[in-house]
């Protein structure tokens, strides 16, 4: 692959009046890498390295990118079309609203005359001037007044037509934007969601990993070998948190079921609570038999109980027990000692 910047105008223009002298323009100039410079001049696209162990470089990472395709297409350009009509709409409604900032008047009375006319109109003049104005005639006056609500368009069947098509564009559901539905009504819509959302995030943790941390830690010198001699390169890793898409419940039953069962890793498990499998590890290596041991106390307990037990059958504890609490001691057949037998 092979990736090549266009100069900027800005930066030929530079060029050029640092060669007619300019003092302004040749110290921005000498701040330009010689490479990049020679590029310029000669009207060559700059190169851009590819490779992360050499240094800066760039990484394309693409989205609905198809056979022979460079590049790949944004899932924004099927919302273009969409976005446009509703900006339209916005701008006819502004201009509607501005033109109605000033409502209109309309004021007519009946067979009147050309000189009755005129003074109405002087009338509503005065009027309007001074609110405690009163008009006063000998014939029957209308007045109507047209405001800025009977002018606007009603836009919002429009609207939500617009909604549904962005939705459907982005690939999420009403739902998912307003959380005002459950689990269960959308499960089809939100595994597509969820397996899409697992994708981008696998060639964000790829490149991240295999882009940034690794090249700075070989560079670093963070680097071992493993038992057949291979090098082996210490960086860390990228996790992300859990998105709640499915049911959490149901994940986690399903999950824990396959663990008991044998067939997945407790990796898995660990990694949905953003919990490091390989530091979980060390620790509980690190408390075994110890007091932080989780079962430690159990340990104590059956030590205890044979303790106890060896105890209870090589002394006479019991005897003193039963002295001291006052107790009296029972026959083999459980009949207690000193009564009477059952003859007369």
């Amino acid at each position: 692959m092979r990736v090549e910047l266009i100069p900027a105008d800005r930066d030929r223009d530079l060029i050029e009046q640092a060669k007619q002298g300019d003092p302004v323009a040749e110290e921005m100039v000498n701040e330009i890498p010689p490479e990049v410079r020679e590029h310029i001049q000669n009207g060559r696209l700059i190169p851009l390295g590819t490779d992360p162990d050499e240094g800066s470089f760039v990484y394309p990472l693409c989205g609905r990118k198809g056979a022979g395709e460079e590049m790949g297409q944004s899932i924004l350009d099927r919302c273009l079309r969409t976005l446009y009509y509703k900006e339209k709409l916005r701008q006819a409604q502004t201009q509607i609203a501005d033109r109605a900032m000033t409502p209109r008047r309309v004021v007519w009375a009946e067979d009147i005359s050309d000189t009755d006319a005129e003074d109405l109109r002087e009338q509503v003049d005065l009027a309007l001037v001074d609110p405690d104005y009163s008009i006063v005639t000998n014939y029957e006056v209308h007045w109507e007044e047209m405001s800025s609500k009977d002018r606007l368009l009603d836009l919002s069947t429009e609207y939500e037509i617009l909604d549904k098509q962005l939705l459907t564009c982005l690939g999420v559901t009403e739902s998912l934007m307003n959380g005002e539905t459950l689990y269960s009504g959308d499960r089809l819509k939100l595994e597509v969601i969820n397996t899409r959302y697992l994708f981008l995030r696998e060639n964000l943790q790829e490149f991240v990993e295999e882009y940034l941390f690794k090249p700075v830690a070989r560079r670093k010198g963070f680097i071992e070998q493993d038992e057949w001699g291979d090098e082996v390169v210490l960086y860390p890793r990228l996790s992300f948190t859990r998105l709640p898409l499915r049911d959490s419940q149901d994940t986690y039953d399903a999950l824990f079921n396959l663990y008991q069962k044998g067939s997945i890793s407790i990796d898995l498990i660990l990694e949905m609570f953003n919990i490091d499998p390989h530091d979980t590890r060390v620790k509980i290596e690190r408390d075994m038999f110890t007091v932080n041991d989780a079962t430690f106390n159990e340990v104590i307990r059956a030590i205890y109980s044979g303790v106890a037990e060896k105890i209870v059958q090589g002394t006479d504890i019991a005897d003193k027990l039963i002295k001291y609490l006052g107790l009296k001691a029972q026959s083999p057949e459980g009949e207690p000692e000193g009564r009477f037998d059952g003859g007369g």
